[in-house]
C-alpha cells in the first residue's frame, strides 16, 4: 500500500499450506503460486465495489449504482429547450433555470476522502439534463480503478482480471521471488484512496478465504483417501 506496509496474520494460511503440500504431488513451487494466485484474486474481488457480497459484474454494477445514487443526492437533472426557451418564457411557460456549476465541481466538493458521498443537498442543484447524463456515464466508467492498482501483480502472478478493471492503470507494483520451495510476493496498491478503505481487513479475508479453501480441498482428500482404503469408489 501506499501509506506503510499492512500487517497481516498469515498463521492460519501457512499451516494449511503445510497440510496440503503433504497431500499433493505436484512440485512445491507449482502448489505455492497456486496459493498466491487465489490470495491475489480474492483480494481484487473485495477491493471496493467488490466485497464478500458481490464480485465480479456484480461488484461493477454494485459500483454503477452507487455513482449514480452519490450524484442523485447531490444534483437532479432539469429540461432545457434551447433556443426556444426565451419564447416559451414569453408565452408565459414556466422554465427552470439550471446551475453554471459543473457537475464535476459540485461533485468533487462534497465527496469524503474515501470518495463517496455522505450527505444529501437540500435543495439539490438543478442541472441541465443531457449534461447530468453524461457526468454520471463518464463517473460509472471509472469503476475499477481503484482495483487495478493491483494489476501489476496479477500479471506478474498470472491471474487475469475482468476488463472492467484492466481498463484502467491504477498504480501499483508487483514483486515475486520464488524458489522450488518458497514464494514471496509483494503486491502494492498505491491508488490514492486505497489506504482509507479498509484494506488491510480485505486482504486479510482473502488470505485466510483461501486458507478456508485449501483446507476443505484437504478435507475432501481424506475423504476420498477413506473411501478407497475402505473398498468404496466415487
Amino acid at each position: 500500500m501506499s501509506e506503510g506496509r499492512m500487517v497481516v496474520n498469515t498463521a492460519r494460511f501457512n499451516e494449511a499450506l503445510k497440510r496440503f503440500r503433504k497431500t499433493s504431488k505436484r512440485a512445491a513451487g507449482i502448489i505455492l503460486k497456486e496459493q498466491a494466485r487465489g490470495v491475489l484474486r480474492k483480494v481484487v474481488d473485495w477491493t471496493p465495489p467488490g466485497g464478500k457480497g458481490a464480485q465480479g459484474s456484480a461488484a461493477k454494477k454494485r459500483g454503477e449504482a452507487a455513482v449514480e445514487r452519490d450524484i442523485f443526492k447531490l444534483m437532479r437533472p432539469v429540461k432545457t429547450f434551447g433556443r426556444d426557451t426565451d419564447v416559451l418564457r414569453a408565452a408565459g411557460m414556466f422554465i427552470e433555470a439550471s446551475s453554471t456549476e459543473s457537475p464535476a465541481a459540485i461533485h468533487k466538493a462534497n465527496r469524503t476522502r474515501t470518495g463517496r458521498v455522505r450527505r444529501k443537498l437540500t435543495p439539490k442543484i438543478a442541472i441541465k439534463a443531457s449534461e447530468l447524463r453524461r457526468y454520471i456515464a463518464s463517473k460509472k466508467k471509472m469503476v475499477g480503478f481503484l482495483a487495478s492498482g493491483w494489476k501489476a501483480a496479477a500479471t506478474k502472478l498470472g491471474v487475469s482480471l475482468p476488463a472492467w478493471v484492466t481498463r484502467h492503470s491504477g498504480s501499483g507494483g508487483g514483486v515475486i521471488k520464488s524458489t522450488a520451495a518458497s514464494i514471496e510476493v509483494t503486491a502494492t496498491n498505491s491508488v490514492r484512496n486505497a489506504p482509507k478503505l479498509d484494506m488491510e481487513r480485505r486482504v486479510q479475508s482473502a488470505i485466510d478465504s483461501q486458507a478456508n479453501a485449501m483446507v476443505r480441498r484437504i478435507e475432501n482428500f481424506a475423504v476420498r483417501q477413506a473411501a478407497r482404503q475402505s473398498g468404496f469408489r466415487n
